[in-house]
C-alpha cells in the first residue's frame, strides 16, 4: 500500500494521486487544491470525506482507474502515474505509454504472478498501488559461495584457455548464481559447476566476466517458474518479497569499481542483504535502497 499522504506533504505518491484526481497540473506537491479534489472524491466514492489519502481513498483510486495501454489512454494523466509507480529510470515520465512503459509493465506484472500483458487493468492498478497487504514476508538467506573458496579458486575460468582468468578473478555470475540454485533446485550444486556452464554455453566472455544470457539459461535449465530480467528496483523487491531470490549486476559503487554479480536475498523496508562472492565485509552484506538502485546495472529474479 502506497503510504498516507495529506496536505503539506511532497513525493512520489502525491504526483500518483494528482494523474488519478485528474488534476491538470502535475508536480509533488499537496497544495489546498488537491485537498479540496480529494476531499470531493471521498464524498463521491463514500468514503471518510477528510481529504487525507489513506488505505481506503488509495483503494478507490485504484478501483476507479482506467485501463491504460498502448491502445487505451495511451497518453495523458493516468499513463504519467503508472510511468511514476515504475520507478524505473529507463521510463521517462512523459504521459506517453510506449513501448518502453510496456515492457517495463510486463516485467512488474510477471514479478508479481500477474498475466505479463502490458495492459494495466484493475489488477495492475491494484498491484501498483496496494501492494501486497499479507504483512510479514519470510526470508531465507541461500548458500552464500565465494568466489576464493579453495575448492575452486584457481580453477580456470575462461573462453581462451588464458590461465590468469579464473574463478577467483571473474567467475562473480556463476557463484552468486550457485546460491539461488544450491537453494531453489539443487543442493550439492558448486559454483564451478555453473562455470562449466557458462563456458559451455558460450556465455564466458573474452575479458569481462559472464554475459547477462547466462542467466536466462539457468532460468531455463532449471525450469524456473518465473524468470524477470528488469532495471526496476520495486520488481526485484517483490521477487524477494514473494519467495524469490535476485542476481544483482552492480556497477561501480562500494561493490565494485568496474562491474560485479552479487545475490540478493532479503529487502526488510530499507537494507538489502546481499551475498556478495568476492568478499565477506559486513559493510558489503547490506545497501539501502538508495545505494542499490544507484549501483544496480540490472536485476535477474528467480521464482522455484
Amino acid at each position: 500500500m502506497l503510504k498516507t499522504i495529506r496536505q503539506g506533504d511532497t513525493g512520489k505518491e502525491v504526483f500518483v494521486a494528482r494523474c488519478l484526481l485528474g488534476m491538470e497540473e502535475f508536480n509533488d506537491v499537496f497544495d489546498e487544491a488537491m485537498t479540496e479534489k480529494v476531499i470531493a472524491f471521498q464524498t463521491e466514492h463514500n468514503d471518510n470525506a477528510d481529504g487525507v489519502i489513506g488505505k481506503a481513498t488509495w483503494t478507490a483510486l485504484a478501483e476507479s482507474a482506467p485501463t491504460v495501454s498502448t491502445s487505451k489512454h495511451k497518453y495523458g494523466n493516468y499513463a504519467s502515474a503508472v510511468q511514476r509507480l515504475l520507478n524505473d529510470d529507463s521510463v521517462k515520465v512523459d504521459g506517453i505509454y510506449g513501448s518502453k512503459t510496456k515492457a517495463a509493465v510486463r516485467a512488474f506484472q510477471a514479478s508479481v504472478g500477474l498475466s505479463a500483458d502490458g495492459i494495466v487493468g484493475h489488477n495492475t492498478w491494484r498491484a501498483f498501488i496496494c501492494g501486497d497487504e499479507a504483512g510479514e514476508y519470510v526470508f531465507k538467506q541461500p548458500p552464500n559461495f565465494k568466489q576464493y573458496d579453495s575448492r575452486w579458486a584457481s580453477k580456470m575460468y575462461s573462453n581462451h584457455g588464458d590461465k590468469k582468468q579464473t574463478m577467483r578473478s571473474s567467475a562473480c555470475g556463476p557463484t552468486s548464481m550457485a546460491d539461488i540454485v544450491a537453494e531453489l533446485w539443487d543442493s550439492k550444486i558448486t559454483p564451478y559447476d555453473l562455470a562449466v556452464k557458462s563456458m559451455e554455453w558460450g556465455c564466458r566472455t573474452y575479458d569481462s566476466g559472464t554475459s547477462s544470457t547466462f542467466f536466462r539459461k539457468c532460468a531455463d535449465l532449471y525450469k524456473a517458474s518465473k524468470y524477470v530480467t528488469t532495471s526496476n528496483i520495486d520488481t526485484a523487491i517483490n521477487c524477494l518479497r514473494t519467495g524469490g531470490y535476485v542476481v544483482v549486476c552492480f556497477g561501480k559503487s562500494k561493490w565494485t569499481s568496474n562491474g560485479h554479480y552479487c545475490c540478493l536475498w532479503k529487502y526488510d523496508g530499507t537494507n538489502f542483504y546481499v551475498n556478495d562472492p568476492a568478499s565477506a565485509k559486513s559493510t558489503r552484506a547490506k545497501g539501502t535502497y538508495n545505494e542499490v538502485k544507484a549501483a544496480r546495472k540490472g536485476f535477474y529474479c528467480f521464482w522455484r
